[in-house]
């Protein structure tokens, strides 16, 4: 339909949005043939093609793909590029790349956005380094949201550090939300705190 419209690869923000919705469906020949058919791709373009990799559970592709953006397109990644990145190091337990990943948004200024850090915490945390995780949490200090918090605490909770887990709930400095709540009564379950939970 959108074909037939005169609508294609060659109109940047349409193809973005099929790469979107054919990652969403996990419609891995469409939204391949997509991308690869685009004569001009921007930052978007290779974020939604990382995105829709990972939706389709194909994390090296992921990792390739920013690789290729910065290096064969010469492109800077953003702060969305990196949240979307940073889940196939954690699938991959990819230390050294989330390490990688990590010193460029340290270069970059993007550890003040409180989205890329909770995605660091998260990807630290999910390669079992919680002391990792809570450098980067530290290192927020004020700016810390429900989401940063949340994952903190999923973090602890994962890797066996319960009690830290329900010490860092008590001292959180925001309201929890429902999924703060769960991960602190999976903590409470696991870490045998049922008193606390």
């Amino acid at each position: 339909m959108i074909v037939k419209l005169g609508y294609g690869p060659s109109d940047l923000s349409v193809a973005n949005s099929l790469i979107n919705a054919y990652g969403f469906f996990e419609k891995f020949e469409s939204f391949s043939r997509i991308f690869n058919d685009m004569p001009m791709r921007d930052v978007v373009s290779w974020t939604s093609m990382i995105q829709a990799c990972n939706q389709s559970k194909r994390h090296g592709e992921s990792m390739e793909l920013l690789s290729k953006m910065q290096f064969e397109e010469g492109l800077k990644p953003n702060a969305l590029t990196v949240v979307s990145v940073l889940p196939a190091c954690a699938f991959f337990a990819s230390l050294k790349k989330g390490q990688a990943i990590h010193a460029f948004v340290m270069r970059n200024g993007l550890n003040s956005n409180v989205v890329v850090v909770a995605a660091l915490i998260s990807m630290y945390s999910q390669c079992g380094e919680p002391g990792n995780a809570l450098v980067v949490f530290n290192a927020l200090e004020g700016a810390r949201n429900v989401v940063v918090w949340t994952s903190m605490i999923e973090g602890l909770s994962m890797n066996g550090r319960f009690d830290e887990a329900m010490r860092l709930f008590e001292a959180m400095q925001v309201k929890p939300n429902r999924i703060t709540l769960v991960a602190v009564l999976s903590a409470c379950s696991h870490g045998g705190l049922l008193v606390e939970g």
